[in-house]
């Protein structure tokens, strides 16, 4: 009996919630039926209100489609449920009209009606409350462009900072460059789909420009964005009103892909497009390949550049284009594969094009014939590779400076100059400006003033990086050529072509089996213009020089060379510009002086022991290099003075004038008096044998570039005054001298950029003949100290372009002292610390410095140094803190989150 009670008690325990449940719902339903009145008159009251509704949200499409937005799904869906539910609602009036007057003590219709008519409210109030969720957000105000997952990392740091320039509410315009092919569009589509995730703005327009826009086409696609309508026969000018009085209206983001010089601020008004500002809160982002496109274009502090894919990317992009699964079972053909990926050198328009190019490959013997392919003739010798690659970059070269053709022309030359260099080399700027110069580049413009030459070839380098074909080299002061421009570069300069040879550069399976000059003879020599043998260590020359009569310029840099067939040049007559240094020569060969129209000459780093003679018949020789020819002993008198047009002689850290006497048959520093065009003049000079002539010249001083001073061991004072056009300047060993003169004519500012004082122990000033600091040393940005125990250093804070600073052996406290009030106004550009060996210095300076160029920072063995005296304001473009880690861990910070911010730039000294 227990256990009946006990199971009889357990099955109602069981069965009490779903007990409860019927109750309640038996409870509503009879509610719903004693109610009947009071809800069909509740719904009538609640339709009246979700029509006034689904009129705001029509009113809100029409007024979004009018903008070119196109409404959301669910409009279409919540609409549609207005309709459904007005027709249910109605039936429900009509019963409930029926039933007062002819059954209303018709119970199961009363309750029928009555559970109909409670459930309908209910769904009436659950779209109202549907609607409201989007009623202001209608249409989307973006259109969708990308469809498939987007690789790199480059590109996603740069949707980053894209993203974070945007929302800056003071930027209005910002501007996207780099190399065709780089991934612009992409980035600026991946961005335009970002903007889909909540914004404030009326409507994201994407316009594609292209090099030359037509506006009609523009003010089309507006116009169709917008909604709005004109006449067939509208003009320009009437079109563009009608587009101004619509989105002046709104708050738009305008995003114009692939924009060229031919489009600007004019061109917007011409379209009638109002020009976006901080108080219009409306947008402007554009893409080109021009940097200055985005100046002109008033994103001048708001541009981005987008690099090139990172390896393991590239590699992931090539595979998703030639077939993921191709090198699974094959790693001899994905090695192959990769080899050819790496040629691509980053750029996703080569990395596409190649790999869709390859994708039909199935065998070893294919990939290995393709490669074999880009080796020997590079990307160009890929089928299709000219029209679908090559051709597409060039329109970067065909239309840089359009204004101009004389200095395009000029442009052009000078790039295609670059592909002489071996691939990823980084390029001195200097040196490569002087091989400009040396071929005549610039004459046209600028006669024989070697100064404004190159100011021409270092602008015509800053034009060739803004509009992408060069980029910054991996050292301060290069450049270097992308990979797949660089091979742009050599089929331009060979008429677009790969049979052509005005530019012979060996590949790279002919530099490592050593390039020979007979097995290319005649076909490929006598047609050159311009051979470049750089770095190649296995080059053979034939024992007859091959006829180069067409040969401007012969670079032989670096090639380990021993000897020169005899009159290996007498075929060369119109040969321009000689580069024959970093290698083991000890003489020149006869025939030298037979180069006529030779205007640059490169001897510097090797063992040559005596200029020949008749070195002095090459008439139009401007430049002579003779750097580290550490065995020089004789230039004769015969070698010097006939160079009667030599502008630039180069003579730095060469034996002839650091220690060799010389015989009366050698030139003296005075003959130099004589070449009436020297203007660049570079010495390292023995102080005691060599000051006398120097300082007596008329011309000398005034007329030296580079200048380094060694071993004045009697000298107290050094006044170097008047030395006008001195630009670097270097003190070496004077153990008495105390102090240094420095100051142009009349208290005129100098040139001098760089100063470098070393062991120079009882130096104690720096001084400067007339005004301040800043005045006499407005263009020094480079200084390095080391072993001058006594230099006071008060005065750095006055000069305005420091860019780099380097202390060693240094008993300074502190480093960078300042005013008490001006810490947040001086050393603005200093980009470059290096601190050495500074035994007693504990601070870099007793106020928190704002430097906002600051780079790198690099301490060693500063054991006392324990505030870096850096604020945050010091970190924007902060890229490395190098150190121990036991002197990092001893560093005192302000706050806990200066100390983070800087953590992140922290690399350990091994």
């Amino acid at each position: 009996m227990a256990c009946l009670i006990s199971l009889a008690s357990s099955t109602l325990s069981c069965c009490k919630p779903f007990c409860n449940e019927i109750i309640k719902s038996v409870i509503q339903k009879f509610r719903n039926f004693i109610s009947i009145d009071e809800n069909i008159d509740s719904l009538q009251k609640m339709m009246v209100e979700l029509n006034a509704l689904k009129l705001r949200i029509n009113n809100n499409v029409n007024m979004a489609e009018r903008r070119g937005q196109r409404r959301h799904d669910q409009v279409d869906l919540w609409i549609n449920g207005v309709q459904s539910l007005e027709v249910e609602v109605n039936s429900i009036i009509e019963h409930h009209q029926k039933r007062l007057r002819f059954c209303y003590l018709n119970i199961w219709l009363n309750w029928t009606l009555g559970q109909k008519a409670a459930h309908v409210l209910q769904e009436v109030k659950n779209h109202i409350t549907r609607g409201e969720e989007f009623r202001d957000n209608v249409a989307h105000a973006v259109e969708s462009m990308i469809d498939t997952k987007v690789v790199g990392l480059a590109l996603e740091l740069a949707l980053e900072e894209l993203k974070c320039c945007f929302e800056r509410e003071e930027v209005s315009v910002v501007g996207i460059y780099g190399t065709g092919g780089v991934g612009k569009t992409t980035l600026l589509k991946m961005f335009n789909d970002d903007l889909k995730n909540g914004n404030d703005y009326d409507t994201v327009i994407f316009i594609h420009v292209s090099k030359e826009p037509d506006i009609d086409d523009i003010q089309e696609k507006i116009k169709n964005r917008l909604g709005l309508s004109w006449e067939g026969n509208e003009n320009q000018e009437g079109r563009a009103n009608k587009i101004h009085d619509d989105m002046k209206k709104m708050r738009f983001v305008l995003l114009l892909d692939d924009v060229w010089d031919e489009f600007d601020e004019k061109t917007l008004e011409a379209i009638g497009i109002p020009h976006p500002h901080e108080e219009n809160k409306c947008k402007l982002v554009l893409t080109t390949r021009f940097e200055e496109v985005c100046n002109q274009m008033g994103a001048s502090d708001n541009k981005i550049r987008v690099n090139f894919m990172k390896k393991d990317e590239a590699w992931e992009l090539f595979k998703m284009n030639c077939g993921k699964n191709k090198f699974h079972l094959n790693q001899r053909m994905e090695k192959v594969a990769k080899q050819i990926a790496e040629k691509c050198g980053g750029l996703p328009l080569a990395l596409i094009v190649i790999g869709k190019a390859l994708a039909s490959k199935e065998t070893i013997e294919e990939w290995e014939h393709a490669e074999s392919v880009l080796e020997d003739l590079r990307i160009g010798g890929i089928a299709g590779m000219e029209k679908t690659l090559l051709k597409s970059l060039k329109y970067s070269y065909d239309n840089m400076c359009l204004e101009d053709a004389t200095l395009k022309e000029t442009m052009q030359k000078c790039f295609s100059y670059c592909c002489l260099f071996p691939e990823g080399i980084s390029i001195t700027k200097e040196l490569l400006v002087d091989y400009w110069v040396g071929e005549g580049f610039f004459d046209d413009e600028n006669g024989d003033d070697i100064d404004k030459a190159r100011l021409m070839g270092h602008s015509i380098i800053r034009s060739l990086k803004s509009v992408c074909l060069l980029e910054s080299g991996d050292i301060q002061d290069t450049v270097k050529m992308h990979d797949v421009i660089r091979d742009m570069a050599l089929w331009i300069a060979n008429d677009c072509t790969w049979t052509e040879q005005r530019f012979v550069i060996p590949t790279r399976k002919e530099v490592k089996n050593g390039f020979d000059y007979v097995s290319v003879f005649p076909e490929r020599m006598t047609m050159a213009e311009r051979i470049s043998l750089v770095g190649n260590h296995n080059v053979v020359l034939p024992e007859i020089a091959p006829p180069c009569h067409n040969l401007l310029t012969l670079l032989l840099r670096g090639c380990r060379i021993k000897t020169f067939p005899i009159r290996f040049f007498g075929y060369m007559l119109n040969l321009q510009v000689l580069d024959l240094s970093y290698n083991h020569i000890s003489e020149l060969p006869d025939g030298i002086g037979s180069l006529a129209n030779l205007q640059y000459l490169n001897l510097s780093n090797t063992g040559i022991t005596s200029l020949p003679k008749e070195l002095g018949e090459l008439k139009r020789l401007r430049q002579l290099y003779l750097i580290k020819t550490l065995k020089l002993k004789r230039i004769p008198k015969e070698a010097i003075l006939g160079l009667s047009r030599l502008e630039v002689f180069d003579l730095r850290t060469s034996y002839y004038l650091m220690y060799y006497k010389r015989s009366s048959d050698d030139h003296s520093l005075n003959d130099l008096d004589g070449l009436t065009n020297l203007r660049d003049l570079r010495l390292l000079l023995n102080y005691n044998t060599f000051v006398d002539q120097f300082m007596s010249s008329n011309k000398l001083p005034k007329n030296t570039c580079e200048l380094a001073l060694f071993k004045g061991n009697d000298v107290i004072t050094l006044d170097l005054s008047g030395m006008v056009s001195l630009k670097q300047f270097g003190l070496v060993h004077f153990p008495r001298l105390e102090e240094l003169k420095l100051g142009g004519k009349h208290g005129s500012p100098l040139c001098l950029e760089s100063l470098t004082l070393l062991n120079n122990p009882k130096l104690m000033k720096v001084d400067v003949t007339k005004g301040q600091y800043s005045e006499t040393l407005p263009n020094l940005s480079y200084l390095f100290v080391a072993n001058c125990e006594s230099l006071e250093i008060t005065w750095l804070h006055q000069l305005p372009c420091l860019r780099i600073i380097i202390f060693c052996h240094a008993p300074y406290v502190e480093l960078l002292s300042v005013p008490d009030s001006g810490s947040s106004e001086v050393f603005q550009n200093l980009e470059r610390i290096t601190l050495s060996k500074n035994q007693e210095m504990e601070r870099i300076s007793q106020h928190t410095l704002t430097l906002p160029s600051l780079e790198y920072l690099n301490v060693d063995r500063c054991p006392k140094l324990k505030k870096l005296a850096l604020g945050l304001s010091s970190a924007p473009r902060l890229k490395e803190i190098r150190g121990s880690q036991e002197w990092w861990d001893r560093l005192e910070w302000e706050d806990d989150q200066t100390k983070q911010v800087f953590a992140g730039h922290f690399k350990r000294l091994i």
